[in-house]
């Protein structure tokens, strides 16, 4: 039996206890420490219980703006899988501060003061892949859908009256109607208007959003006439969704070449699959209409952006632009190279030509407001690249000369870090030895200007 404790420094421990011949502790072992855990705090009430062997749920948890939340763990790599903030409103006042929480079903129950709330739940297995929110996709020819890691919670709260808020059911209920197939256009828009507006609270739109894009673009694959751009785009906004949540959207997006609504997924989504920056990656440097890029550049948003793309690139600036959202991508470099792999060879030379392009381009360090990737995810990109087509570019003739290119430039840049190391040597000896000593004030903005030889 596993007695998950919490203890007042905000370390989690599982204990092995034995119930035969007698009860006894067999072991304990440290999981995972909270961060930001405040034990001095006298108002703090913190309830927890094990919703499997691999997650835990807590209650009473403060941010920095004293809000309380409910979490669930993921005990295997100690990370907070999601929260949702506890709002009762006055059902603490003038009662027991202390929280409960339990668990029937795939519910999550907690009970504050004369106040009940009850959340549904669902966990995927815990894996790397899953926290990192880079779970292995299924091919689109199969029907299989990954677990995206992320709980869908539906929150009922009844309070002393019985009174039930939220209007959930009527919610599911538009939710399933916008699955339907029989609907005619007109009345997928208007039920996901109602929707829209049923759900003003910014918590249930952030769950409901990934439901509602992957519907938009279900019904607008079937129906080509149909394409609620304005809707899609405000819904992507300020979510800061995992793109893991709705995968189809970016497909949907290539195939209808908006590049402006790429840009806002990269801009607002997190996590995005390696599989799927590789498709856009061959998406721009498959696009050859040089008016598809020039309609891009005009828009009032884009064009500042644009115009810091650095001259004498070999590709088109808003082309270098949107290549430039996806190098500055987290990602994997073995599933990265995965799919480098099935990348086209003219596509493979051109992404390497801007490669070598920025390779004497990009900032050593990341500036604020600089759009370029640094030089440290130029070589990261190079290094994946030549990894995942080594054999092509070894035998092609056409990519001789540019290899040779590269060469030269890898050979100028590990020279010039050469002598930046030696400079620095110099310097922090200068440094040591002219120490500047303050006045009998302690005003040390005097100076001295010296003549030296090295």
């Amino acid at each position: 039996m596993s007695l998950f404790t919490l203890w007042n420094n905000g370390c989690v421990y599982r204990n092995i206890i034995t119930t035969s011949p007698n009860i006894s502790l067999q072991t304990s072992e440290k999981l995972f420490t909270i961060q930001g855990f405040v034990s001095d705090d006298k108002d703090l009430s913190v309830a927890m219980t094990a919703l499997s062997d691999s997650y835990i749920a807590t209650v009473g948890l403060r941010d920095n703006q004293s809000k309380e939340f409910l979490t669930i763990w993921d005990i295997t790599y100690g990370t907070p899988l999601c929260k949702q903030e506890i709002n009762v409103g006055t059902a603490r006042t003038n009662v027991s501060k202390q929280q409960q929480i339990f668990t029937a079903g795939s519910n999550i129950l907690v009970s504050v003061g004369k106040a009940l709330m009850v959340y549904s739940y669902s966990l995927a297995p815990s894996t790397l892949a899953g926290v990192l929110g880079r779970g292995q996709r299924a091919s689109h020819d199969t029907a299989v859908q990954s677990i995206v890691p992320l709980s869908a919670w539906n929150v009922h709260s009844t309070t002393e009256s019985g009174r039930s808020t939220g209007g959930k059911a009527t919610v599911d209920m538009l939710v399933g109607k916008l699955s339907d197939e029989s609907q005619t256009n007109e009345e997928f828009s208007s039920t996901l208007d109602r929707v829209i507006k049923l759900c003003a609270n910014k918590d249930a739109m952030l769950y409901l959003t990934p439901v509602l894009l992957q519907c938009i673009v279900q019904r607008s694959s079937r129906s080509s006439d149909f394409w609620p751009r304005s809707i899609v785009q405000s819904l992507i906004k300020g979510k800061q969704l995992p793109a893991t949540c709705c995968i189809e959207l970016f497909q949907f997006l290539i195939d209808k070449e908006d590049l402006s609504l790429l840009t806002l997924c990269f801009k607002h989504m997190t996590d995005i699959p390696e599989k799927t920056l590789i498709n856009c990656l061959q998406f721009y440097l498959s696009v050859k209409k040089d008016a598809i890029f020039d309609d891009f550049m005009k828009r009032k948003q884009i064009q500042p952006m644009v115009e810091t793309i650095p001259t004498g690139c070999p590709l088109h600036k808003s082309q270098a632009f949107l290549i430039n959202q996806i190098l500055v991508c987290p990602q994997n470099d073995v599933f990265v190279i995965d799919h480098l792999k099935k990348l086209p060879f003219d596509a493979v030379m051109d992404f390497l030509k801007y490669l070598c392009f920025l390779l004497d381009k990009a900032p050593v360090c990341l500036e604020e407001k600089n759009l370029i990737p640094t030089l440290e995810k130029v070589v990261e990109w190079l290094c994946v690249l030549l990894d995942a087509q080594f054999t092509q570019l070894v035998i092609v003739p056409e990519a001789k000369e540019l290899l040779l290119q590269l060469q030269q430039q890898v050979e100028d840049q590990a020279q010039f870090f050469k002598e930046l190391g030696s400079l620095e040597a110099v310097l922090q000896s200068l440094k040591s030895s002219l120490h500047v000593k303050p006045d009998k004030q302690g005003d040390v903005s005097l100076y001295r200007i010296e003549m030296l030889k090295l």
